[in-house]
């Protein structure tokens, strides 16, 4: 056996291992929190180390795309391309945060303009004759490809009791869904392990809501899920395969988990609970997409509306006034401040607003204190600024003049500070996120038959728009450039609609009239996405007219 010495932010801990994994493998299993988006399988360059002693492997071909001279030089390396043949020293230059809850304000989680029942209808069934006894709780919860987020409601009044958001632990096996799909199908060990770090996630969740709210786990009475398509078949375990077949993406997909009885055991609840897993429209359109159309109520107008629920996997929906159009996009993690080598979560020390004043910039730190990195909403904003101050090409090329720290040239936020750099390959992130985004709502425009000028409204879901700048998102393109009256930053629309379905009298009737006006357009399938694609990469206002 043979020892890993491991450096984490001024402490020391060691293991036994025995020869033969990759060092990013030995960090996992040692539950050392590492920065990965790729499942190690080094395609990100987040896992940074540096070696300070030891046997280890020279330096992998696939480094090189992601280290310089300098940091090679220096040791630095990337985990996952690290195989220690014996004792190994190493500190952990990419520490992850470790999962945490958040515990969330009402209007986080129940915006007032989505409306609610007096009272839940009266018990029909076992388990809401069991909650008229036990005290009628009901938990909405919405589970992103980063973020799991949950509320806690009284079932007979409809009031809020607690609510908390914190991170999908499937994020260890990759930021990008087609990484964590492929793991799952490649190993059925992986996707057991994806679904139950889940499931546990929840359960800890909704005992944390209860001991916030002063109740009882074993009250609570119904649970309804909404979600992308992969993270319900990650979930469930159920249709994986299916997803990552381009032909079943248009095609109505449902997700059956194995033992609903189980989950009810291990989250502590009711043993008669009604857990609802709300279907997803399609393949690549999830039950979040339905459930923000219901809270936004953007069917039940006439005027054409637009929404746009921003995420790792973000999806789309256009209302002509007649049919509903929707699609997804692969907008990537940048949105949520993953993936980027500037990026963090919308958490403390991630700078979420930035101005440039004097032509420097300054900035919102969430938590305060000095920055570590930006979450998505100050991406957009420090892209806009340097857009507006020339620093920044329309094609997402920095001007020579602007300073650098370290190849490849970036924006130093502060120069010899906190190392938050925005580097070239960060903003070619964002482009391609953007562009996807872009692209989507290019073509939903041209089945639809309309001009971007023709939009009433435009709805912003996701936590990251929750907290966008309209002028700066509009300025490079990634909202449609229309009036800023018309933009609605509408917070967590899946969360909210999940709750709307949790309350609803008769939940399903809204969702079959909502799929009945619903048009599926695959992206993929699209001959003129590259086109589009090519043309929204641009850091200019989104107008629907290529150039």
């Amino acid at each position: 056996m043979a020892t890993l010495a491991v450096h984490t932010k001024g402490e020391v801990q060691r293991f036994a291992f025995s020869p033969g994994p990759a060092l990013f493998r030995l960090l996992v299993a040692a539950e050392v929190p590492i920065r990965c988006g790729c499942n190690g399988l080094g395609g990100c360059g987040l896992c940074l180390v540096r070696v300070i002693a030891g046997s280890a492997d020279a330096p992998a071909p696939l480094e090189a795309l992601h280290l310089d001279d300098a940091q090679l030089a220096a040791g630095v390396r990337l985990a996952c391309q690290v195989v220690p043949r014996g004792n190994l020293e190493v500190e952990v230059l990419a520490t992850a945060a470790r999962p945490a809850w958040r515990w969330l304000r009402h209007d986080e989680t129940a915006p007032p303009w989505v409306p609610l029942p007096a009272a839940h209808p009266a018990a029909t069934d076992s388990a809401r004759t069991r909650a008229a006894s036990a005290g009628r709780l009901g938990v909405a919860v919405d589970l992103g490809t980063t973020t799991l987020s949950l509320s806690l409601f009284d079932l007979a009044t409809g009031h809020w009791r607690a609510g908390c958001r914190g991170p999908n632990p499937q994020a260890l096996f990759g930021q990008d869904i087609l990484t964590r799909l492929m793991a799952a199908i490649e190993s059925s060990a992986q996707a057991g392990q994806m679904s139950q770090a889940v499931v546990e996630a929840i359960g800890l969740a909704i005992s944390g809501l209860a001991i916030r709210a002063r109740a009882q786990t074993a009250d609570i009475a119904a649970v309804t899920v909404v979600a992308n398509p992969s993270m319900l078949a990650l979930l469930t375990g159920d249709r994986i395969a299916r997803l990552i077949d381009p032909r079943s993406w248009s095609q109505p997909l449902t997700c059956h988990p194995t033992d609903l009885a189980a989950w009810a055991l291990a989250w502590g609840i009711d043993a008669a609970a009604r857990i609802d897993l709300v279907a997803p429209l399609a393949g690549l359109i999830g039950s979040d997409l339905l459930a923000g159309l219901i809270a936004t109520g953007l069917t039940d107008a006439a005027d054409p509306g637009l929404l746009i629920d921003f995420g790792t996997n973000s999806e789309l929906a256009l209302w002509d006034g007649t049919t509903l159009w929707a699609t997804s996009a692969a907008g990537g993690p940048a949105f949520e401040g993953s993936g980027l080598g500037c990026g963090l979560p919308a958490e403390p020390g991630a700078i979420d607003r930035l101005v440039f004043r004097d032509e420097r910039p300054v900035w919102h730190v969430i938590g305060g204190g000095p920055p570590h990195g930006l979450c998505g909403t100050g991406l957009v904003d420090l892209i806009a600024g340097l857009r507006r101050a020339g620093q920044l090409t329309e094609r997402g090329r920095f001007a020579p003049e602007v300073p650098a720290t370290v190849p490849p040239t970036g924006f130093a936020l502060a120069a010899g500070g906190h190392g938050v750099r925005l580097s070239g390959a960060d903003v070619d992130l964002f482009q391609a996120a953007k562009a996807a985004i872009g692209a989507g709502v290019a073509l939903l425009l041209e089945h639809a038959g309309l001009e971007v000028a023709s939009l009433g409204r435009v709805c912003v879901g996701g936590t990251f728009g929750s907290g966008l700048d309209i002028a700066n998102a509009q300025a490079i393109g990634l909202l449609p450039a229309i009036p800023p009256a018309r933009v609605e930053l509408c917070g967590n629309t899946a969360l909210a609609g999940a709750r709307a379905l949790l309350l609803a009298p008769e939940p399903g009737a809204r969702l079959t009239a909502i799929r009945a006006q619903a048009r599926v357009i695959n992206l993929a399938r699209e001959p003129d996405f590259d086109d589009r694609f090519l043309d929204q990469l641009y850091l200019r206002p989104l107008t629907g007219r290529s150039r």
